[in-house]
């Protein structure tokens, strides 16, 4: 068997280079702790259940776990919801200290947990939800994909908020992807 393989996509390093430079917010370093603890908690659990992890692959859309095995039954239930849930302890940990970039850190952590629960594939909820109902999640995550990119279609135009819309046209394209 092959052992551990980091795969970093040469796009992943041009949108992580452009965000990072063009970043006057510090978005950035914001997010990649909240994001490594996040994985760092599916990986824990995978690891717990006896899965193998094959690669670390990071994309443009961020990074993504592939193992040997199967996610199912209990143990693939928890190794999906260890993510997050990983990210909410971080939230609670960070908010724990008075400094505004463990606050910030740490929101940010809550929000990346809670957009993942949302069950659309190929999101960590949607995952979730086809363990629980099988194929039938597909018809129901194309229906949450379009209801959230009409309403952040909706927030674009009103409110300016096209960050939002790219996401909700990310998610669709993801879920179209995940069906096959």
């Amino acid at each position: 068997m092959k052992d551990f393989e980091l795969d970093i996509k040469p796009v992943a390093l041009l949108a992580f280079a452009l965000i990072y430079f063009f970043d006057e917010s510090g978005f950035v370093a914001l997010v990649l702790p909240a994001a490594a603890v996040h994985e760092l908690g599916h990986f824990l659990a995978m690891k717990m259940g006896g899965l193998r992890l094959r690669c670390l692959r990071l994309g443009l859309f961020g990074p993504e776990l592939d193992y040997w095995g199967s996610l199912s039954g209990p143990w693939g239930a928890a190794a999906l919801a260890a993510g997050p849930l990983a990210g909410l302890m971080y939230f609670a940990l960070c908010m724990l200290f008075p400094y505004e970039y463990c606050r910030l850190s740490g929101e940010m952590s809550l929000a990346l947990s809670c957009f993942n629960l949302i069950p659309v594939l190929p999101l960590d909820g949607g995952r979730l939800a086809q363990l629980a109902l099988g194929d039938v999640n597909f018809k129901i995550s194309r229906v949450i994909c379009f209801l959230f990119a009409g309403v952040a279609f909706v927030l674009w135009i009103s409110k300016g908020w096209f960050s939002l819309f790219a996401i909700a046209l990310w998610l669709v394209w993801a879920n179209n992807k995940n069906r096959g």
